[in-house]
């Protein structure tokens, strides 16, 4: 024990995870990239990118990186003001916008700093804040569940022998547990069924936001949350589109890069690497090598890129509001 605080210091095993998550991304995407590098040729990953308009990549990128971010921070707001304590919008752009440092080492890292913040600042406990994090990805469940079940039947009607066998498994086992789900959800928490021993999750704290919820928060959040994922595959479509000038099939595209996306967000640095290896395999029939690596590092740069400015801007805010603080404390 540590007597200065009183406090439980962690034990190694503890401190060795938490190491662990923050140099394990770093590794990862050093690793990958290492290997794209191998089999890719750089000389014409340059080459591509001094073809792309630096100004038109920004004329797309910024504005939807500001509708984004505002999806992001209303996503928060709804929940609040819904289940919790009301909040302000203006009160929650900076500690938002700070979290996106952590978020680039992993989303659900910079969901934790969230759920950190709002606990020690608003005073909101831990497991009703779980319980919010648990209604979110339920709505994005949703969109998912209902992208992946148009890309089925997309790849159904078109067949494409080089998609790989694990993704069309994937998307077969997603849109079986999403449509399972949903049926779960519809029955117990919309229609208010208690069949089995079901009905005592209606009196677990952490469950709040599923009983207090109306269809039409679901459907005010559902819009919200539309905006974000819509607005990201958009950008996204449009880099590919006008500023690679490739004629990419939209149908496939919405197909397969939600499932992309997510894999290549899984334990690298913004995307870094795990992007790269998985669009090279997902789409290496459509588009050359080079042309893949150069246009999945472009979005990753320029995630990583805003994700720090944005970040840093929050960090300042906060400061600059707790040296404001500080001589009325005094006072």
């Amino acid at each position: 024990m540590n007597h200065n605080t009183g406090r439980l210091s962690p034990s190694p095993v503890k401190r060795a995870l938490r190491t662990l998550r923050i140099v394990l991304p770093w590794v990862a995407s050093a690793v990958l990239l290492y290997w794209v590098s191998r089999r890719v040729p750089l000389d014409q990953v340059r080459a591509i990118f001094h073809e792309v308009s630096p100004a038109r990549f920004l004329l797309v990128w910024v504005p939807f990186e500001a509708v984004l971010f505002i999806a992001n921070v209303l996503t928060f707001k709804l929940l609040l003001d819904w289940f919790f304590k009301p909040s302000s919008f203006r009160e929650l752009v900076a500690p938002i916008a700070a979290t996106y440092l952590l978020g680039m080492i992993n989303p659900f890292l910079g969901l934790g700093a969230v759920l950190v913040y709002l606990n020690r600042r608003r005073g909101t406990a831990a497991v009703d804040l779980s319980g919010s994090m648990l209604f979110l990805l339920s709505v994005d469940l949703f969109i998912f569940t209902v992208l992946i079940a148009l890309g089925l039947f997309y790849l159904d009607r078109n067949p494409q022998s080089s998609v790989p066998g694990v993704a069309i498994r994937v998307l077969q086992f997603g849109v079986i547990a999403g449509a399972a789900f949903y049926a779960y959800f519809y029955f117990f928490w919309l229609r208010k069924f208690d069949f089995w021993v079901l009905g005592f999750q209606r009196q677990v704290k952490s469950f709040l936001p599923f009983t207090l919820a109306r269809p039409r928060h679901y459907a005010i959040y559902l819009l919200v949350r539309l905006a974000f994922v819509g607005g990201a595959l958009a950008r996204q479509y449009l880099i590919i589109r006008y500023c690679f000038r490739v004629e990419f099939p939209l149908a496939r595209y919405l197909a397969l890069v939600p499932l992309a996306n997510f894999l290549g967000a899984v334990v690298s640095v913004s995307g870094y690497g795990t992007t790269q290896v998985v669009w090279l395999g997902f789409f290496g029939e459509y588009l050359t090598q080079p042309l893949l690596v150069a246009m999945t590092l472009s979005w990753n740069t320029a995630y990583a890129g805003f994700g720090t400015l944005i970040g840093l801007i929050g960090l300042g805010k906060i400061y600059w509001d707790l040296h404001r603080a500080a001589p009325e404390v005094k006072a």
